[in-house]
């Protein structure tokens, strides 16, 4: 099965260079994934999750919910293919990730886990039913070890989140940093549908002295301004499709 899913990785990484091809870019390439993660759900009778072979191991997915939609882009390794050469060169070499908003899946994790067994990563995820499967995945991958996960959301604590109807807990970049004893941030992977500026801005001094490679997913205009800080900072913004970004301190050439 892994042998399969790795010869289709490669037909479908090269495949997946044109927008089109991309469920972001395309309504009919999206709906075919739905269909599919349709098909493949009917046939875990009885469950409220499926389990789902990726080159990296395997995951829990709630049948509800975003990720469940995408299932066949985690079989093949398609989760944002747009930057995913740049995350796979990075993660190899370095020592610790903060993985913000690390989701049910916790792909991202995953993926720097397998890729780079010695690297420490921080996954936080502040929705309480994304947390369950969150943690399920990491034991389900034997990756205590590895990866701490924390029920945070990053941003400023002045404004406390609710999410699906609860308070989450909320402490700063720079605070997590210290709470939690962390010597060194080399990556960090910012996916907080919209609260990505509160992240950047709160974690200032954190992003100063460590310099780490920010992997970025922008929704929204102000989101857009954190690059624009991160540009100040002496940063190389790199653009993917999908307002996907990648952040390179100037001190490492881009790959």
């Amino acid at each position: 099965m892994l042998r399969i899913l790795k010869v289709a990785n490669v037909l479908m990484s090269a495949l997946t260079r044109y927008k089109w091809l991309q469920y972001r870019g395309s309504e009919l390439v999206y709906k075919l994934l739905v269909l599919f993660s349709s098909i493949y759900k009917a046939s875990f009778v009885a469950k409220d999750y499926v389990i789902v072979p990726t080159p990296y191991g395997k995951l829990f997915l709630p049948k509800t919910g975003y990720a469940a939609n995408r299932i066949i882009t985690f079989m093949l390794d398609l989760i944002e293919p747009q930057w995913r050469n740049e995350f796979e060169s990075t993660v190899k070499n370095v020592n610790c990730m903060v993985d913000v908003g690390a989701a049910s899946d916790g792909y991202y994790s995953l993926k720097a886990c397998r890729l780079n067994p010695k690297i420490l990563v921080i996954a936080l995820e502040p929705s309480s039913s994304e947390y369950y499967w969150l943690i399920n995945n990491v034991v389900l991958n034997k990756l205590f070890n590895n990866v701490k996960v924390l029920k945070y959301a990053l941003g400023n604590p002045i404004n406390c989140m609710i999410i699906d109807g609860e308070y989450v807990k909320c402490l700063t970049l720079d605070e997590l940093v210290t709470k939690h004893a962390i010597i060194g941030v080399d990556v960090i992977k910012i996916d907080v549908e919209g609260s990505g500026y509160e992240v950047i801005t709160e974690g200032m001094n954190t992003i100063k002295r460590y310099k780490p490679v920010i992997f970025f997913e922008v929704h929204n205009v102000k989101e857009r301004g954190a690059l624009k800080l991160l540009r100040k900072l002496g940063y190389d913004i790199i653009e993917k499709p999908g307002d996907m970004y990648i952040a390179f301190p100037n001190t490492i050439k881009a790959k």
